[in-house]
């Protein structure tokens, strides 16, 4: 087995799916008794220093880079740079941008869908005939932009439930911002 050094590179670690891929990962890994290192940095969720550290990543001398949940759309320089350095790029949900390999995602409307469904029918459930709600909409992330999307277009079907207040959220304390939102709504 070859000795790989990977990069794996977080837009924000803090966030659970940055801690799940990695730890799932690194689980693979370990599981397989694969020589590999894992070099972590965090972004902090800071798109230009993701953006920094994936150029920076090329001159580190790692066999592959991953990106977990990046926000790429700022990253064309770094993906340039990638690009030329015929280093493996490869994305956890974070869209598909040359040069990557491929990203590695879910189907967000379809997540969107079930979850909104399932808050539907919770609410039907409880015999309900209307109910309000408040909605944290993170359209920063495209999977999460897209299941805001399909809770916009299954409330659009369902009249019943009034939206009494929402919120966009930034990047940037998403999970502050979105645990004060929600205390100051109770």
């Amino acid at each position: 087995q070859k000795h790989l050094t990977i990069a794996f590179l977080a837009q924000q670690m803090s966030a659970q799916s940055d801690q799940h891929s990695l730890a799932s990962f690194q689980k693979f890994v370990k599981d397989n008794a694969l020589p590999w290192d894992i070099r972590v940095q965090d972004a902090k969720g800071d798109a230009g220093t993701l953006s920094g550290m994936m150029s920076n990543a090329v001159t580190a001398k790692v066999d592959a880079r991953i990106v977990a949940y990046g926000t790429l759309t700022a990253a064309q320089g770094a993906l340039q740079d990638v690009g030329r350095s015929k280093v493996p790029l490869f994305t956890l949900d974070s869209g598909y941008f040359a040069p990557a390999v491929c990203d590695i995602t879910s189907n967000n409307f379809v997540i969107g869908g079930l979850m909104s469904d399932y808050m539907v029918g919770r609410l039907q459930s409880q015999g309900k005939t209307s109910a309000n709600i408040c909605v944290v909409y993170a359209n920063f992330h495209h999977g999460t932009r897209n299941r805001g999307q399909t809770l916009d277009a299954v409330l659009r079907d369902n009249k019943q439930i009034k939206v009494l207040d929402s919120v966009i959220i930034e990047y940037t304390g998403f999970y502050e911002k979105t645990l004060n939102t929600t205390q100051n709504w109770l």
